[in-house]
């Protein structure tokens, strides 16, 4: 059904812009137009976090913005489109295949030939001209299969074979992901599904039980990887090696402190040439509050917030229980993506190695953060009432 969904572009392109445009009127106006001013704010950010680096590897200042914009922006507008022209409740009978694509594209990374490490982590998959992480179109699949799957289980959601049922998938991927290994992807789908299950009216005792579940698996990964444990020595102590295992954090915390009130100026950061690791995509917050300042660094995380709190009014106001759950899952995810990006550059948690949505380099991440707005603004426009 949704296929033929689709095929309507081709056959009646015109009723399908029609639709498009009343999506879009119908839809949250402020969280549309936050949106798209965050857009706008991130792809200025990343245009002058990556210059230094696409200069010294590509020779080219605006490589990394370029290649944002034609394999990130461009593909999720349309991605996002071809979402619109879908009812939301035709997605209410995907759950099964969105879990099946998801156990497919994780194991593509380990076939030879196709699979690209990366940072000592197998989580690409290398066409040539591009790559894929399968993983952040994962966490889009994972949102789709549970809030699919718990509506058709929610009267039995107690129960030891629901349980079972849950933690038995949930743990397909997980071992998948352990196995790239990309724990903090694993940290952001354990918080998806965690909240799915909770907003579904699963007791207060098994969500405590999962949170401690998912807290051992954590702790037990982050043990039998040096390079984890490092990253959690370095959280509980700022100065321990700073030219080590601690260099990462120390010079974000510097660039951060550069950045004073008002901040150096747009492209005059001094710790991006060359000081700061991952200026593109991970630290790429550390950067923009050096050149904008804390005035300039709230005005960031006000649109963040802006779009994450109106997402989550809207979740706690639509009746439709599918819905409900698709849009939690969705802020869900963005939630704690942006949470802890911020928390790890700031020294307040371990750096996890995520990209802060809208702003960090990535097509894959954005292809997914395009799609998963769709939804949710998809949502408010056939709940106009949510945000009167």
């Amino acid at each position: 059904m949704v296929l033929r969904d689709w095929w309507t572009i081709v056959v009646r392109p015109q009723e399908v812009w029609r639709g498009w445009v009343h999506t879009w009127h119908a839809s949250d106006p402020v969280l549309r137009w936050t949106l798209l001013i965050t857009i706008m704010v991130g792809g200025i950010a990343l245009t002058s976090a990556s210059s230094v680096l696409g200069a010294r590897r590509f020779g080219d200042s605006f490589f990394f913005i370029f290649r944002q914009v034609t394999i990130g922006l461009i593909p999720g507008i349309v991605v996002f489109l071809l979402l619109w022209t879908s009812p939301i409740s035709r997605w209410k009978d995907l759950g099964n295949t969105a879990f099946i694509v998801s156990c497919i594209l994780l194991l593509l990374p380990f076939i030879p030939g196709l699979g690209l490490t990366i940072n000592n982590a197998r989580s690409w998959i290398d066409f040539g001209i591009t790559t894929i992480q399968p993983a952040e179109i994962v966490k889009w699949l994972m949102v789709i299969y549970l809030a699919s799957w718990f509506p058709k289980v929610s009267k039995k959601i107690d129960t030891d074979k629901i349980i079972s049922h849950f933690l038995v998938s949930l743990c397909i991927v997980s071992v998948l992901i352990i196995l790239q290994p990309d724990i903090g992807t694993l940290a952001v789908i354990a918080g998806i599904a965690v909240t799915i299950f909770f907003l579904a009216g699963a007791p207060v005792y098994q969500i405590l039980f999962l949170g401690a579940l998912g807290i051992g698996v954590l702790v037990v990964s982050a043990y039998i990887a040096p390079y984890r444990l490092a990253r959690i020595s370095v959280f509980l102590n700022h100065t321990q090696d700073v030219q080590g295992s601690g260099y990462h954090i120390a010079q974000a915390e510097t660039a951060i402190a550069n950045g004073g009130w008002w901040g150096q100026g747009l492209g005059e950061s001094a710790q991006k040439f060359l000081r700061l690791p991952e200026t593109a995509t991970d630290s790429i917050f550390a950067v923009y509050a050096e050149e904008t300042g804390f005035i300039g660094s709230l005005i960031g995380l006000l649109l963040l917030w802006t779009i994450i709190g109106r997402g989550w009014v809207l979740c706690l106001k639509t009746e439709d229980f599918h819905q409900r759950l698709l849009v939690g899952g969705m802020m869900s995810w963005i939630s704690i993506q942006i949470f802890l990006n911020i928390m790890g550059i700031l020294g307040l948690a371990p750096l996890t190695g995520l990209p802060l949505p809208f702003f960090s380099y990535g097509g894959s991440a954005y292809i997914s953060l395009m799609a998963a707005m769709a939804i949710v603004l998809k949502i408010s426009a056939e709940n106009r009432k949510t945000y009167a």
